[in-house]
């Protein structure tokens, strides 16, 4: 009786365990993000922009504590140069862009269907120079609304995502930053992506304009 006591114990343990780790889980992406970019700003200049690369990180965390939302930090950053005209009179123009997000986000899944949503809150630099003078416009703790949604293949280790983070007219802020993506999974934790995003920020009249594709590598412990 004791024995079997102790197996059913064990087994329950292991259980458990075994649910616990499978409720518990972490991930990061790194990747390069070629973009086209325009800026548009509250003089009478006209910028031209070249297409350059970006990077961008983010790292997400899953527990199974009831309540807690799981949390997601994202960095992202560009610079890139070209001229600004002003009365017919040429210019050097450089526009460098910097955010960071952190993400608290609650998800539902069922099947092969997830979907998450949650509060993002992102800071913000966007510094743009104009022939030697430079501008910095930034904002510290804008709210945003976040939410996503992923379709996993079964059989593949292929996953369809999009996401959404947005705010309209916050502080003289508005935010569209909009994301759809392919992910691959291999068995050995390491996988790829590759996708493409349109990213929109204006703070009062300045307003840059980001949008193209990306591919990058992923981590799934």
């Amino acid at each position: 009786m004791k024995k079997a006591l102790l197996l059913a114990s064990v087994s329950a343990v292991l259980t458990a365990n075994t649910a616990y780790a499978d409720l518990l889980g972490a991930n990061a992406e790194f990747g390069i993000f070629q973009a086209e970019n325009t800026l548009t700003t509250d003089s009478s200049s006209v910028f031209d922009l070249k297409d350059e690369s970006g990077q961008y990180f983010s790292a997400d965390v899953q527990h199974f504590i009831p309540l807690i939302p799981n949390v997601r930090v994202d960095a992202f950053s560009l610079s890139t140069t070209g001229t600004s005209t002003t009365a017919g009179v040429s210019s050097t123009a450089k526009l460098d862009i910097e955010t960071k997000d952190i993400t608290g986000y609650y998800g539902l899944g069922l099947l092969w269907v997830g979907i998450e949503g949650g509060l993002t809150v992102r800071n913000l630099e966007m510094d743009y120079d104009v022939g030697g003078s430079t501008t910095s416009v930034s904002k510290s703790a804008i709210p945003m609304l976040y939410l996503a949604a992923t379709i996993d293949i079964p059989g593949t280790g292929i996953t369809l995502a999009a996401e959404s983070k947005v705010i309209s007219s916050f502080d003289d802020t508005t935010i569209d930053d909009e994301t759809f993506k392919i992910q691959y999974s291999t068995p050995f934790l390491v996988g790829v992506e590759a996708g493409y995003r349109s990213l929109e920020q204006k703070v009062k009249n300045t307003e840059s304009k980001t949008s193209g594709y990306f591919i990058g590598v992923t981590l799934d412990i």
